[in-house]
Parts: structure tokens; C-alpha cells; sequence
């Protein structure tokens, strides 16, 4: 019975890792994988770029944008080279990224041969793993370890494989390990919660600035502005507080975000900005529900609150809502955001 080819076994475990597609350009130094990688492209995508950068660059952006690891590939020398810009946007971003480069035949190496250059050290500062491989038997191994070191420390790992490599039989000898790595989850101290809860209850408005932290949770994030803006409180459970807030603005309280609910939200936020510079342009306490004062300044509110907001209201709207002795409801809210 036949034994899988270094080359094979690799293809295998990126397919028990679950990649499904991989970004790349074929050349003299990796055709060795390119051909297993034409056999399994029923489970496995071989992509064919232009420019190696943009395999790289592709790879990084796969991983952003889906949490699993973007594998790209290069050939020895200059494809390997052009590889590094997408793999220190992988690095600076820490997401994961495997790169597999070609390289000279082992028994070439230190030789100046064409297109031999030493890639380990190239690339020593922008991977967290970054190994050659030596031999087929070792290949299995090397392969799970900068897997998983490439999602547990969020970053990127680098294989060398002299193209004489894939094309060697793995024998019974070689150490197998499992493609398995444990997601880990990283939470702030509690102390540090409830400082930043106290912070954010003192604010008058605050903002809310979202970055990578918050990368899968946007309903979350979501309900959570949904109960500062709605209930005033930050301890009330977000989905009842998103029902709350759906049932003040008649809406079907399904206790999920969905676009209404934003739209409401939207509504909200300019409504609480309509009561605090009231009072700052006014003088006086905005009451939602009550009467405009009879000296309300129209044409000089809707400039305010263009300059402090952004908000876009159109003179006619405002008109028509702040004429002397109008009373201001909920039914008014939506003519706030138009125009």
C-alpha cells in the first residue's frame, strides 16, 4: 500500500483544520504542493492571485473577517519577500495567518542557489512561529504546532519547505498530533467593570468607541446602547431593557436588535440631545411632551444643533414642530431626523 507524500499529508491536515481555500501563485519552488493541492481541490481552493502581496494581504483579511486562519503561498526568494507587507498587516492586526513558502532543495541550500535566500531569518520579527522543515516525518507535526500557536497567540506562522520535501514519503515514524487548539477568552478584572460603569454613569454623553474588542458581539453591543439610551440604567438585563424600549416606541418587543429597534434608538439619542441643549441654548428645561417657550430661536437651533450633532433638520420641519405654544410628542421624534 502506497504512503501518502509529505506533500498529501500536508493538503490533509489544512482540510482537518478546516481550511476550505488558499491564496496563492504557483511556481518552480512549490509545485511539489500545488499538485496535491490540484487532487483535493474538490475539498480545497487553490486561488490564483497576480501578486503575492495580495495573496498575503487576502489571507489577512479572510482572517479578520471570519475569526479562522487565512493560508497563503509563495514561491522561494522574491514570492516569498513580497509576502511580508500582508503578513505584518496579519501581525499588527494579530490575526491568524499561515504562510507556506518554497524553497530551494535541501541539497542546495548554502549553495547560492537561484532564488535561495535565507527565509527563517527574514522572517523571524513578523511570525510567532516560523520554522523549516527538515524532513517529511517532521512535516505533520510542524504543521499542527504553527496552526495552533497561530491562533493562540493570534499572529502568524511561517513554514519553509524545500521543494524536495512534499515529494518524499511520510513514513510510520513520523510523531502525529491532533488539529485541535483551545479558543481562549480574555476578560477584563471585575473592579475594572465597575470603574468603567461609574465612569460611564457620571458622563452626560457618553460615546461609545468600538473596536476590534468587540469583534462578534455586535447585538450585544447593541442592546447594551439600547439601555443606556432608553432606561437611563446599566444594570436592568439588556434583552428586557431592549423590550422596554421596543414597547415606548409601539414597536413588537422581540427583545433583539433589529433595524426598527436602531432606527428607534437613533430617535432616542436625538431626543436626549434635544432635552440637555435646550437647557444649554434655552436657558431652560426642556420638558418632552410639554410646549416650546414663546421666544424659541428656530433658525438658531437648527445651526446648533448641526454644529453639536450633525443633526440635519430642515427649517420648514423645524417650523412647522417648534412654532410658539406646539406641543412636542413621540410622533414629532421621526421629523428630527429627516431631510
Amino acid at each position: 500500500m502506497f504512503k501518502p507524500t509529505a506533500g498529501e499529508k500536508l493538503v490533509e491536515l489544512l482540510i482537518e483544520w478546516g481550511v476550505d481555500h488558499i491564496y496563492g501563485m504557483p511556481g518552480d519552488s512549490i509545485n511539489s504542493i500545488i499538485e496535491p493541492l490540484r487532487k483535493a481541490q474538490d475539498k480545497i481552493k487553490f486561488i490564483q492571485v497576480r501578486h503575492e502581496e495580495a495573496g498575503a494581504l487576502a489571507a489577512a483579511a479572510y482572517a479578520k473577517l471570519t475569526g479562522k486562519i487565512g493560508v497563503c503561498t509563495a514561491i522561494a526568494g522574491p514570492g516569498a519577500i513580497h509576502l511580508l507587507n500582508g503578513l505584518y498587516d496579519a501581525k499588527l492586526d494579530k490575526v491568524p495567518v499561515l504562510a507556506l513558502t518554497g524553497q530551494v532543495e535541501s541539497d542546495l541550500l548554502g549553495t547560492d542557489s537561484f532564488q535561495e535566500v535565507n527565509l527563517e531569518r527574514m522572517f523571524d520579527d513578523v511570525a510567532v512561529y516560523n520554522q523549516r522543515i527538515m524532513s517529511a516525518e517532521q512535516l505533520p507535526a510542524v504543521v499542527n504546532q504553527a496552526i495552533r500557536t497561530a491562533y493562540a497567540r493570534k499572529g502568524v506562522a511561517v513554514l519553509t519547505i524545500p521543494d524536495d520535501i512534499p515529494r518524499f514519503e511520510v513514513g510510520k515514524e513520523a510523531r502525529v498530533t491532533s488539529s485541535f487548539t483551545a479558543q481562549q477568552e480574555i476578560l477584563p478584572l471585575k473592579e475594572d467593570l465597575l470603574r468603567a460603569k461609574e465612569l460611564l454613569n457620571e458622563a452626560e454623553r457618553p460615546v461609545i468607541l468600538a473596536g476590534r474588542g468587540t469583534h462578534g458581539i455586535r447585538e450585544t453591543l447593541l442592546g447594551y446602547f439600547a439601555v443606556t439610551t432608553s432606561t437611563e440604567s446599566y444594570d436592568a438585563p439588556t434583552t428586557e431593557a431592549i423590550k422596554k424600549f421596543q414597547a415606548d416606541y409601539s414597536l413588537p418587543s422581540t427583545g433583539t436588535v433589529n433595524e426598527a429597534t436602531k432606527t428607534a434608538i437613533d430617535h432616542a439619542v436625538v431626543k436626549k440631545g434635544l432635552i440637555n441643549d435646550t437647557e444649554k441654548y434655552l436657558g431652560v428645561k426642556y420638558v418632552w411632551g410639554g410646549t416650546t417657550p414663546a421666544v424659541f430661536d428656530c433658525s438658531g437651533f437648527i445651526y446648533y444643533m448641526f454644529n453639536q450633532h450633525g443633526v440635519n433638520m430642515s427649517r420648514n420641519t423645524s417650523a412647522g414642530l417648534y412654532t410658539t405654544g406646539t406641543p412636542v410628542d413621540r410622533a414629532h421624534l421621526q421629523s428630527l431626523l429627516c431631510c
